[in-house]
Parts: structure tokens; sequence; C-alpha cells
């Protein structure tokens, strides 16, 4: 057997482990929301939908991120990596650089982050670099088993366990605002052939 029908059949064969793991942890994703969350938590994370709706609507993909010190909000921001054409601006990393150039890193450690979809492992590593010792996230990575992703729960346990995590929060709005963003790029265009 050659070596390319050998590295075809090994590749085929991790695929359909990966596939079969996905259909497996469709459901397993499906968790309520968090007890934890207060009434201001559920009033930050509605905000942060608002964001990824305004985000939306600028052609990127539907994200929202707020910075709040306190109980004020210090600064917003939404996914914009299609509109500067910088993949590494999500709402999160790229409102921890702007907030962290304005205010600096003591001041960062002070606050906490809401984000409309729970932080990807950029957007993790961002986190722990600025020391934010509280997340609270609307929606799950993976709705519904569409994508493999590590959560950040398990990230932030491992490179910065001081970091209190809720999530998800308000997931139902959250998942109406991600509707369709799978199926459609971030300019609204029709579905990609798959």
């Amino acid at each position: 057997m050659s070596t390319n029908r050998i590295l075809s059949a090994v590749v085929l064969a991790i695929l359909t482990v990966c596939c079969a793991c996905t259909a497996d942890r469709a459901g397993v994703d499906e968790v309520p929301d968090d007890p934890r969350a207060s009434e201001f938590d559920r009033s930050m994370i509605a905000r942060t939908y608002e964001l990824a709706r305004t985000a939306s609507r600028d052609g990127n993909p539907p994200f929202g991120a707020l910075l709040v010190c306190g109980d004020s909000v210090v600064a917003e921001g939404t996914n914009t990596g299609m509109s500067t054409g910088d993949v590494t601006r999500h709402a999160e990393t790229g409102l921890i650089s702007d907030a962290s150039r304005r205010f600096g890193r003591d001041y960062l450690s002070g606050c906490w982050l809401y984000t409309s979809t729970e932080p990807c492992v950029m957007c993790s590593g961002a986190i722990r670099w600025a020391r934010i010792p509280r997340v609270v996230y609307g929606t799950p990575q993976n709705m519904g088993g569409q994508f493999q992703e590590i959560p950040c729960r398990e990230i932030l346990e491992r490179i910065a366990p001081q970091t209190e995590v809720i999530g998800p929060v308000l997931q139902e709005e959250g998942r109406e605002i991600r509707s369709g963003f799978r199926r459609r790029d971030w300019k609204g265009k029709e579905d990609r052939p798959k």
C-alpha cells in the first residue's frame, strides 16, 4: 500500500472519529443557564447581545464584549475581524487590547469581562495575560455540536485557575443572534458550498 493511501486512510479514520465525537457531544453541550449568574450579570449579557447585533449589522461575526469595573461599564467591544481584516480582533481580544493600552494591565486585573459567547482559546489566553478575575459568557462556543472547541472553563482552569467562569447566561437570546452564523459568511451572503 502506498504512503498516500495509508495517509488517506488515517485521515479518514480520524475524521470519522471526530465526527462521531461531535455528534455524541451535541446533547452534552446543552446545559441550563448558570444559576450563579446575578441579575446584574444578566443585564450585562443582554448588553453584549446588543453589541453582537451591531457587529453583525456592520458585516462582522455576531460577538460583543464588555469590561466592567465595580458596577460601571468602562469599555465595550465587538468582533471587527472582517471590517479590519485582522483575524485577531475578536470581541474579547480587541476589547482587552484597547483597554490595556487605555487603562493599563493593573487596572484590568480589577475588572470583570462579559461576553456574548464563551471565549475561544485565543481569547482565553488574552484573559489570562490581562489577569481578569471573572468572566461571564452568554452562549456556549459549541451550540449543538456544530464544531469542536476547547471550553474556556477547561483552558482557564489550567492557565489561570484564579479566574472564575460563569455561563451560559441568557443563552436562548444568544442562540437566536448566532443562528445562521455558521451557515452564512460574515457579510450575510448565502451558504458557501460544503
